[in-house]
């Protein structure tokens, strides 16, 4: 500054410009997915980012992309945060889906015979049941210890898993009458 006289004084200040604006995290839309195959969940990948002003700063997504995501529903939120320490948050929902039906074997059609004196037989047999995710059911029409009767009988297995999805397989069990007649005659 200078008067009408000549005279001059000087001050300095400073100008601080501050950011307070804060960034946008940047959320996909839901997210539908099914299970990876044999896995009860999938892994799942999505663009993580976000946008701010002033360069710098960083976008944290919890749980991150190409994380393993269980089946059903899992909100995952994402915090940006810019080189001046605002923040700014969004979420969204990966919901993942179980479509894969359960695996069910049977056992190769059985024949066996008769229990003499009976006309049909105790049947034993094993199945083989296995699912990406927990939670099947077996339905069997004719379960295994029951007694079938002489003939052929179909056997259908039904696996149904949590999800509803549902397989099933089948086979026959013939029991064959091996036990001959008794004939009573009268005296002579």
């Amino acid at each position: 500054a200078t008067d009408a006289a000549g005279n001059t004084a000087t001050c300095i200040l400073t100008v601080t410009v501050n950011d307070t604006e804060p960034p946008v995290a940047l959320c996909p839309p839901d997210l539908n997915v099914n299970t990876d195959q044999g896995e009860c969940g999938a892994i799942v990948s999505f663009v993580q980012s976000f946008t701010d002003n002033c360069p710098g700063g960083s976008v944290v997504y919890t749980p991150a992309s190409g994380s393993f995501f269980n089946k059903g529903t899992t909100l995952v939120t994402a915090v940006a945060t810019d080189a001046a320490g605002n923040t700014a948050t969004c979420s969204f929902n990966v919901t993942v889906t179980d479509n894969e039906a359960p695996a069910v074997t049977c056992p190769a059609d059985i024949t066996v015979d008769n229990i003499p004196g009976t006309c049909g037989a105790v049947v034993s047999f094993s199945l083989a049941v296995a699912d990406n995710c927990p939670g099947e059911s077996v339905v069997v029409s004719h379960p295994s210890g029951s007694t079938f009767p002489v003939g052929t009988t179909p056997v259908i297995v039904t696996v149904t898993d949590a999800s509803g999805n549902q397989s099933q397989c089948s086979f026959n069990v013939t029991v064959k009458d091996v036990e001959a007649p008794v004939i009573n005659c009268p005296a002579d």
